[in-house]
């Protein structure tokens, strides 16, 4: 709360279950100073078959990008249109009446499906941001060549830089190569790696 005045803070997205507390969290506000308005978005909580949560931070371990699963947890509430990449953007794309809070069954196929399509169209900082998010920064150039020539999901983007690491990969030799995004020399692929390219 106080992080939340100090930064100026007047977002606030919580799970459907803490909506009982947003009454305290409001006088709690006021108490300490806080005087611009607060707009509240609660989302649903994601539960298995069975019952049990659904942990977001168990998602993001198997490589579905953070975005992708920000989308599918808002998607119910936004209007139509492309890909959400940012918390902000889904912000913009709020419905003027948003549905009532519940809980939400979770769909690992429509997550992957999501998935693929916020791979597709996903800037390259970002995707580079994820990619190296579990690859370390090794290679930052290899990163960036990955994004660029291959908009899959990040699972895929994984299992390229890793089989291309896994062998000497020469520098480019011309200067604008890197940036030109021309395509990496087919000596640094075996014939098991996919071709990258769209």
């Amino acid at each position: 709360m106080v992080d939340d005045l100090d930064l100026g803070i007047n977002v606030i997205v919580r799970g459907t279950d803490k909506i009982d507390a947003v009454g305290i969290q409001h006088r709690l506000r006021l108490l300490l100073g806080g005087q611009a308005p607060v707009c509240y978005l609660f989302l649903p909580k994601l539960r298995e078959p069975m019952g049990s949560p659904v942990r977001i931070a168990d998602l993001t371990s198997t490589c579905i990008r953070p975005s992708s699963i920000r989308w599918y947890v808002a998607e119910p509430y936004l209007i139509e249109g492309r890909p959400p990449h940012t918390f902000w953007h889904v912000l913009d794309r709020l419905r003027p009446v948003l549905p009532a809070p519940r809980d939400s069954y979770f769909d690992p196929a429509r997550l992957a499906a999501l998935d693929r399509k916020m791979s597709a169209v996903l800037d390259r900082r970002t995707a580079a941001r994820d990619l190296t998010h579990h690859v370390g920064a090794a290679r930052p150039d290899l990163i960036e060549r990955v994004c660029a020539e291959w908009r899959r999901p990040l699972a895929e983007q994984v299992a390229t830089y890793q089989r291309l690491t896994r062998q000497r990969v020469p520098q480019p030799r011309a200067a604008g190569l890197a940036s030109a995004g021309g395509p990496i020399p087919p000596a640094t692929r075996t014939a098991a790696d996919p071709p990258i390219g769209r």
